[in-house]
């Protein structure tokens, strides 16, 4: 019987280092990767585990890690410096999957990962030499924050009220928002982290955990929706979430972000408010602590940014405002 061809080895043979590459393939990077299972892997998994991150963190490493392996088929130690110049290049010139460009810092993000990883691999002796040491991130374009106005904070709460099923909930919900947290950071909420006068942050962005210390109107807020809850037969033991879901099909589950999100975009349609996420609240209120002249140091414990220039685009609003009401004082129109 005549021999049959072996089949292509497509890209990657086994070998003492990992993969060994026969012919270098790199596939669009708007291509959703297949789960990669080479031995390259076995070192992202070792990478991740290394990692004391928060859990959304890690699902964005690994997918910037999976789609790097979907990109190129190179053993960890063949990787070169023009390899990732190159693919940062596409990063730059090609559309995403959802078809649009990345943003620079998408793109320093996406960079930011490979060179933490590859740092790693150099470390614990599985490459020579680090191929990301001369790559130069785009710069970050300035963020402006986004503040709700006022009235359009007012507005949220008064439709909130309008809805006899969820008022307690969302109005406990927007008081919290407007206290500075994140999304992510309501969600995770348990009863036990309210203790009648402040909140606790125990899982947060970038390890801010902290202390957030509530207003009067905030705490009867929660007040009055811990005690809807157990009116309505609904678990609030130390460990059950504080905000839960109303829906139908998850009713009395923790609510979830996009859950959160939902509801918060409801609302702010049902007012007119365009442009409304639940981060401008966040926005909203570091911008009113340091407009309202508490020192930098002191605003930044309770936001919990970790670092001044993290803080800045806050501060530097207030002082323009300080600027523009001196200026106003001493040349304004008489």
């Amino acid at each position: 019987m005549a021999k049959q061809p072996d089949p292509p080895l497509n890209i990657i043979e086994y070998g003492a280092l990992g993969v060994v590459e026969k012919q270098a393939v790199h596939s669009p990077i708007s291509v959703s990767p297949a789960p990669v299972i080479d031995s390259r892997w076995l070192r992202v998994q070792e990478f991740l585990r290394s990692r004391e991150l928060a859990s959304t963190t890690l699902k964005a490493y690994e997918g910037e890690l999976q789609r790097f392996c979907a990109w190129t088929t190179k053993a960890w130690h063949q990787v070169t410096r023009r390899d990732l110049e190159r693919y940062k290049q596409e990063l730059q010139t090609q559309p995403s999957s959802r078809g649009k460009l990345r943003s620079p810092e998408t793109i320093r993000r996406t960079l930011a990962t490979l060179q933490s990883f590859f740092q790693w691999l150099t470390v614990h002796d599985y490459i020579v030499k680090d191929p990301t040491l001369l790559i130069e991130r785009p710069k970050s374009i300035p963020v402006v924050s986004k503040e709700f106005q006022m009235e359009e904070v007012r507005e949220l709460r008064l439709e909130a009220r309008g809805n006899t099923k969820l008022q307690a909930r969302d109005l406990a919900m927007l008081s919290v928002l407007e206290h500075g947290l994140r999304a992510s950071e309501v969600v995770g909420l348990n009863v036990e982290d309210y203790d009648g006068e402040r909140l606790h942050i125990k899982v947060a962005k970038a390890d801010s955990v902290g202390t957030v210390p509530l207003t009067d109107k905030a705490r009867a807020a929660i007040d009055a929706y811990l005690s809807w809850r157990m009116r309505n037969d609904f678990e609030v033991t130390p460990t059950a979430p504080l905000f839960i879901s109303l829906s139908p099909r998850n009713q009395g589950q923790r609510l979830g972000y996009h859950g959160l999100y939902k509801e918060f975009k409801k609302l702010a349609e049902l007012c007119g408010i365009e442009n409304a996420h639940p981060h401008r609240h966040r926005h909203t209120f570091a911008t009113s602590l340091v407009l309202g002249g508490m020192e930098t140091a002191k605003a930044r414990r309770l936001t919990r940014h970790k670092t001044e220039a993290s803080f800045a685009r806050y501060s530097q609003k207030a002082l323009d405002a300080e600027a523009e009401r001196e200026f106003l004082e001493r040349f304004g129109d008489k």
